[in-house]
């Protein structure tokens, strides 16, 4: 049930991608926090912890298949924004850019007729789906609320979300 070569280094780097995320939304939330809005802040903090549960499935699944996983060097992040609809749009960009990169790697399994992996990463698929979708809406929300009176009520909405820890992708043999 081995990886090939080149699915391995594109999970290798994928596991890179889930903690650059995980340190994008800390930045996010550092920005916010400044700001006191410590609602969108939490969201921000809620949604770093779901990227290292991601990215611990892809290391349990690179030991499950017999290989070794590898860190890579990081990435610095920012946390320098504009406002609270600056972040969720530059949130809802990261998340195309991870949605991308997944799709990516199940191309890349269905040309190694990986159907194992296939079915690992079809979860993912699923995730990016509900991810892109969370930040679109909060996207809109943001941009009919603008400031005031609105944009608290959101925050406060914001500070309500809980960490759920995701389901694990399915790991074990078909």
């Amino acid at each position: 049930m081995a990886l090939s070569e080149k699915l391995l280094d594109m999970f290798n780097q994928q596991i890179k991608h889930e903690y650059d995320s995980r340190n994008v939304y800390f930045g996010m939330e550092s920005y916010l926090r400044e700001q006191n809005w410590d609602g969108f802040a939490n969201f921000f903090h809620i949604q770093a912890e779901e990227e290292m549960a991601h990215c611990r499935f892809f290391m349990e699944y690179i030991a499950f298949v017999g290989h070794k996983w590898e860190m890579r060097e990081l990435k610095a992040q920012t946390n320098e924004y504009e406002s609270v609809l600056d972040v969720f749009k530059k949130g809802l960009e990261h998340e195309k850019f991870i949605t991308a990169c997944i799709k990516d790697l199940y191309d890349q399994a269905v040309l190694d007729k990986d159907y194992h992996a296939q079915k690992f990463l079809s979860w993912y698929i699923e995730e990016q789906a509900e991810e892109e979708d969370n930040f679109t809406t909060w996207v809109a929300k943001l941009e009919r609320a603008q400031t005031g009176p609105g944009l608290t009520l959101l925050d406060g909405e914001a500070g309500a979300r809980m960490f759920n820890p995701p389901a694990n992708p399915p790991v074990k043999p078909l």
